[in-house]
């Protein structure tokens, strides 16, 4: 939620918590935030009722089997698609990589035997544009990364641009 608030202050935009949302194996061993804790860290952000007022939102979800994530994928991608149906103009959804990578996949109709984190790489900070329509989707750009500066393409290319910054 850091990043979506730093998003969306300067640009004057809600930010909507969904639960649905976040990285693959859920929050692993962290319960989460309470909605209370959400509320006082981020007053802006607007919750829905099924984060509870006390306790950890992910306290009962400590794993997440690869069926599960694409379960949560899909439900968030039917959301995206109903939002758009009803006339909502632009979506900002700030995520996690891994489930990102299921959920642009599975936009693209990536058969579900062969999507996987591999196939559908997208990078923590990477930016992705996807304009639906009823019928199809256009990818205007795909894990963008020219906003944080050197543009990291691979991790071959991380690792020669940090073995390159070792030596300079």
């Amino acid at each position: 939620m850091e990043t979506a608030a730093a998003i969306s202050e300067p640009l004057g935009l809600p930010v909507h918590a969904e639960p649905l949302i976040c990285e693959y194996g859920r929050l692993y061993d962290d319960p989460g935030l309470s909605a209370a804790e959400m509320r006082e860290r981020f007053p802006s952000v607007r919750l829905d009722s099924s984060f509870p007022s006390t306790g950890g939102w992910a306290a009962d979800s400590d794993d997440e089997s690869k069926e599960e994530l694409v379960e949560r994928a899909s439900g968030t991608l039917e959301k995206l698609c109903r939002m758009r149906s009803s006339g909502e103009r632009s979506v900002a959804l700030v995520t996690h990589a891994h489930f990102s990578g299921y959920l642009v996949g599975m936009t693209l109709e990536i058969p579900l035997a062969r999507l996987s984190a591999n196939r559908m790489r997208l990078f923590n900070s990477g930016v992705t544009c996807i304009e639906f329509f009823s019928d199809y989707r256009i990818v205007w750009y795909a894990n963008a990364t020219a906003h944080l500066g050197e543009v990291v393409t691979s991790e071959s290319s991380l690792m020669w641009a940090t073995a390159g910054n070792a030596s300079a």
